[in-house]
């Protein structure tokens, strides 16, 4: 599970944060730092089994265009590729909202086998297990990150084998203590010092 930076038109920017790497993927994945009002769309992916998941019988039908040049044959590739980069840019789309939906089906096929269309695939865990995926936006600022799109989460519905000792996880407390103080306001002082300057107003003495 891979989380982007996101940019003005773009939600696969060029910083990515991995989520559970193997040892390949992670000799592999490159790098980033972190700037302030940069933005990133965070993926959390939980899973109660092996945490696997493979791609099943579902077809898949959400799509988004790439970058990448080829010279399609078919004159329905060649449309819905059209369609695809001028109604929805680089966002992801459903073949519903194309506007004939039984020609953009003829014509996905070329486009996903020359990489000119990236397919959003339907996952599976085994049988039994369950799979929970939370995504929201986050600001990075100097001081305290700004969620910009998370849902409220009411914790009291949710019980954890696990917990946190206050004791052995004293570093951890602190870090979460301090994510969670909210930005004081900072106060005007020009404001203040330029009424403070002002003297009271005169008035014209009666003739």
């Amino acid at each position: 599970m891979l989380s982007f930076q996101m940019t003005q038109g773009q939600i696969t920017g060029e910083k990515a944060i991995i989520q559970n790497p193997s040892e390949n993927v992670k000799a592999t994945h490159k790098e980033c730092v972190f700037l302030e009002n940069e933005v990133y769309a965070l993926d959390i992916l939980m899973s109660s089994g092996e945490g696997k998941a493979k791609q099943g019988d579902a077809r898949t039908t959400v799509f988004k265009a790439t970058d990448e040049t080829y010279m399609l044959r078919s004159k329905y590739s060649r449309a819905l590729l059209s369609e695809a980069r001028s109604q929805f840019q680089s966002f992801p789309f459903t073949i519903r909202s194309c506007k004939d939906e039984i020609k953009a089906r003829m014509g996905v096929k070329e486009c996903v086998e020359h990489n000119l269309l990236e397919p959003y695939h339907v996952l599976y865990e085994r049988p039994g297990e369950f799979v929970a995926q939370f995504r929201f936006t986050v600001i990075v600022r100097s001081k305290n990150n700004e969620f910009v799109t998370n849902v409220p989460l009411n914790r009291g519905i949710y019980q954890s084998e696990y917990s946190i000792d206050s004791t052995t996880d004293s570093d951890l407390l602190a870090a979460i203590q301090q994510l969670n103080k909210a930005p004081k306001k900072k106060k005007n002082k020009n404001k203040s010092k330029s009424k403070n300057k002002q003297g009271p107003e005169k008035t014209d003495a009666p003739a």
